[in-house]
């Protein structure tokens, strides 16, 4: 660097020592716009802006300048000088500043602000390279050599601020900062920094401090790093993660997602995390996401973790392992037109999430669901394929269903006829004729996850019972259908069903001894039976009209629907898949379905002629309001969306032709709440065996006075509310204010949002005690403040008059930090999380936080 001040440097302009050749090149060549200033005596020439070409003396690019006042050319010293708001660009550089001087004389450039009539500075220099800007009090580059010198300098790196007293600029632009303070906050006075002696930032790459200190509120801590490393590439980077640092009374001291993350390619990174607790626990972990634009992308996770409690001598002492696993992925659905797959797996022990995991959700999540789907459409769509494979895992006894795999054919309907010529209505019924095929081929296994896999002899093996659980079958449905007008307002539909099923395993029933026992038989066994249908649906519309108030008019609609199905005997065939065998030691037989334990079951069993009916109604009203013109006009509001009942009346049964009865309805209040209610009727009587145990008798309720006996019942209604939906017309728009999450909003002092879910069921059979549950299930917002928020959820069993679950979540928005406040404090799962950190993602291991876990209390 210089010796003294006027040789000091600071960034600037590569070949702006051609400036003065240029400046005078103009100034003799357009004399006529130039002014003489007469303080120089007349060796200065006075300009505006102008620009230099490239040429031989190095330039690459044009260099423009330009300044609001005035830019002075002194031909004699080799000097220029740019008054008022100048600017100096070239290629990716620019420098501003009330103040810039130029002297070729010894390759320098200095700028700086100027005093105001109060005192104050301004215009300071401002230099700008690549898109990061240096704010600065004072500044000296040399072109030349490519150092500098600045002082009192303000600059960003990635999401942090970098401040120092002086910093100093080398021919590789790395800087070098004295005095330096790096902090995350944009407030004018941070309200925390990291303060060191000797700070260095190697540009696009890191910056590296010496012994630092974290200062909150002006105040040294005694937290102090003996160095500091803050990684400044736009691109991924490989490095340390530092995890989280916490305690467990039953497991100790813990470290937890320590590891080490790196990028392999712009396509996919790899994460490895260890998890290490000071009473012996431990646990490891492997994470990669993959992406490619306009393809897919995804995920990949396996986690284990050990945990140990108790000394291993002790009696207590256990030992439990917990794993998880995990895989996601998405196809972008334009990558592969008419063909889709995803995956969205996840396995994991049972109690992997209760030790894991502090969300009260996961915590008493029951069941743990993975599907991986592959769809095509085939000839023009006129063929869907899907191959689904699907596992549902139960957490609280470890029984899966796995059902691997799924595949399902779907063509879509054929109309031979469509295009017959003729008479229009005479040759209707062929003209609607079409034949549709659906097909379904199913491997299902249901097991224990204890019954996979054994271990003999240090060799994994297949469990022998896995075998006597596996199903599988392939089921065939073709359906031919028409329908046509008959009367002019109903509507016929005719229908013949045809039904397959394929199986490689059945089940025969033997008598042997004493003991029924039930054989698994292999081999090739088919069964096809048919059914007819037929239907009569219409429409009735009432419709009432008001001359006065605002309802304009109310409308019934009423859909009533009667179906005749046919099918025939197939019990007691054996062609059909039936037989007979005795059930106990006095010689009684009993006819059996060898399909009975299959996927798709076989045909059913007595013939059957049944009368079928249902009515669907619905309820709207027109309602007179305003348009947007001021214009009356009707709108339509739905009162009663849907209410349903149906029936049923075998007239070929035995015994008990009548079905229950159904009722049900749904409809939304208030364009918010959503209402859903269902009741199942026995319309027969029950009486009750010597065992004091109720069965169905062949006699109506409505021979005792009653219309049937209430089997069950179930309503439930629930809603998202939040203050928009109670505006009424036009808001008047006002300043948006911002959240503590970044998010807008306006209008509400007090903005909240809330979810309420209420259910009821009813069940009672026969003589039996009934069985009631009633469940409230809440959760919302609510913001105090602009940076104040409240959050809460909670499950409520009426019946049991307890909450069974329920959390309270409070956050503060501290501007550059985030507080966070996370507590369960009734049930069995009683934790809580706190947590005050850096928002800044740089910073986010600058953190404070202690959590208390409901494992702690379990013994």
């Amino acid at each position: 660097m210089g010796k003294v001040k006027s040789e000091q440097r600071f960034s600037g302009i590569t070949g702006l020592k051609v400036i003065l050749l240029f400046a005078a090149l103009v100034a003799f060549c357009a004399q006529a716009s130039a002014q003489a200033d007469t303080t120089s005596g007349g060796d200065s020439l006075v300009f505006n802006a102008g620009t230099l070409k490239p040429g031989k003396d190095g330039l690459k690019t044009v260099v423009k300048y330009n300044a609001r006042d005035s830019v002075r050319l002194e031909v004699v010293n080799r000097k220029v000088f740019l008054y008022g708001q100048a600017v100096v660009t070239y290629e990716n550089m620019k420098l501003e500043a009330e103040f810039i001087e130029v002297n070729f004389e010894t390759n320098d450039i200095h700028a700086s602000g100027v005093k105001d009539s109060t005192g104050n500075l301004v215009g300071k220099p401002i230099f700008t390279s690549d898109g990061e800007p240096y704010h600065a009090e004072e500044m000296w580059y040399n072109f030349k050599t490519k150092k500098g010198v600045s002082t009192n300098v303000t600059t960003t790196m990635d999401e942090g601020y970098v401040r120092g007293e002086k910093f100093m600029k080398d021919s590789l632009d790395q800087m070098y900062i004295r005095h330096a303070t790096y902090t995350t906050c944009s407030a004018e006075h941070p309200h925390f920094w990291i303060s060191a002696s000797k700070f260095k930032i190697v540009p696009g790459k890191q910056a590296i401090s010496g012994p630092a200190n974290l200062v909150i509120a002006g105040i040294n801590t005694p937290v102090v790093l003996p160095f500091g490393y803050f990684p400044v590439q736009k691109k991924r980077n490989k490095g340390i993660l530092i995890g989280k640092f916490g305690s467990r009374d039953r497991w100790g001291y813990y470290l937890s997602d320590f590891g080490y993350y790196a990028p392999i390619s712009e396509h996919l990174d790899l994460k490895f995390t260890t998890d290490i607790y000071s009473l012996g626990s431990w646990g490891v972990g492997i994470q990669s996401n993959y992406k490619r634009r306009y393809r897919y992308d995804g995920n990949v996770l396996f986690k284990f973790n050990r945990f140990l409690t108790g000394e291993p001598e002790s009696a207590d002492f256990t030992s439990s392992d917990q794993y998880r696993v995990e895989w996601h992925y998405h196809r972008d659905p334009k990558a592969h037109p008419g063909r889709n797959f995803s995956a969205n797996v996840t396995y994991m022990s049972s109690n992997q999430q209760k030790y894991t995991s502090s969300n009260v959700d996961d915590i008493l999540a029951t069941n743990a669901n993975s599907t991986v789907t592959y769809s095509r459409s085939l000839f023009d769509k006129k063929l869907n394929f899907t191959l689904n494979n699907r596992i549902t895992q139960n957490l609280t006894n470890g029984d899966l269903n796995i059902d691997l795999p799924d595949v399902t054919f779907n063509m879509s309907r054929i109309s031979p006829f469509k295009n017959l010529g003729g008479n229009k209505n005479k040759f209707m019924i062929l003209r609607n004729m079409g034949i549709t095929y659906n097909g379904a081929l199913k491997n299902s296994i249901s097991v224990n996850q204890d019954s996979i896999f054994q271990f003999d002899n240090r060799v994994f093996r297949w469990h022998p019972d896995l075998q006597n659980n596996i199903k599988n079958g392939f089921k065939h449905a073709v359906s031919l259908n028409t329908s046509f007008k008959v009367l002019t307002y109903f509507n016929l539909s005719p229908s013949v069903n045809y039904t397959e099923v394929w199986y490689t395993k059945v089940n025969e029933k033997e008598w042997t001894g004493d003991t029924l026992l039930n054989n698994s038989v292999q081999g090739f066994s088919r069964a096809g039976w048919y059914s007819t249908s037929l239907s009569l649906t219409t429409n009735i519309y009432g419709i009432k009209y008001f001359k006065k108030g605002k309802i304009g008019a109310i409308r019934h609609v009423i859909t009533p629907s009667i179906s005749g199905v046919y099918s025939p005997e197939y019990s007691e065939q054996e062609r059909y898949g039936y037989r007979n065998v005795q059930i106990d030691t006095s010689g009684k037989t009993q006819w059996y379905s060898i399909y009975d334990q299959t996927l798709y079951r076989g045909p059913t069993g007595g013939a059957s002629a049944s009368l079928n009916f249902n009515v669907n109604n619905s309820i709207e009203m027109k309602v007179w309001t305003k348009d947007k013109d001021g214009k009356d006009t009707l709108v339509r509001k739905s009162l009663l969306e849907n209410l349903r009942l149906d029936g049923g009346y075998n007239f070929i049964a035995d015994s008990l032709k009548m079905r229950n009865l159904g009722l049900s309805a749904f409809t939304t209040l208030f364009k918010k709440i959503r209402v859903n209610a269902s009741a199942t009727v026995d319309p027969y009587q029950f009486a009750l065996d010597s065992n004091n145990k109720g069965y169905t008798i062949d006699k109506y309720m409505w021979e005792k006075g009653k219309m049937g006996r209430l089997k069950s019942v179930s309503v439930a209604f629930g809603s998202a509310l939040k203050p928009d939906d109670f505006k009424k017309g036009k808001v008047k728009a006002s300043v948006p204010e911002m959240d503590m999450r970044g998010r807008y909003f306006s209008d509400f002092s007090v903005p909240w949002d809330l979810n309420f879910n209420y259910s009821y069921t009813f069940s009672k059979n026969y003589n039996d005690d009934p069985t009631k549950n009633q469940t409230i299930k809440y959760s919302g917002n609510i913001r105090l403040t602009d940076y104040w928020r409240i959050g809460f959820s909670s499950y409520y069993n009426l019946e049991a008059r307890k909450t069974t679950a329920g959390s309270l979540d409070f956050a503060r928005d501290l501007h550059c930090w985030e507080f966070n406040f996370h507590w369960v404090p009734i049930g069995t799962y009683k934790q809580f999380n706190f947590e005050l950190r850096v928002k800044s993602s740089t910073l986010k291991d600058l953190k404070i936080r202690k959590t208390e876990s409901w494992i702690d209390a379990v013994n």
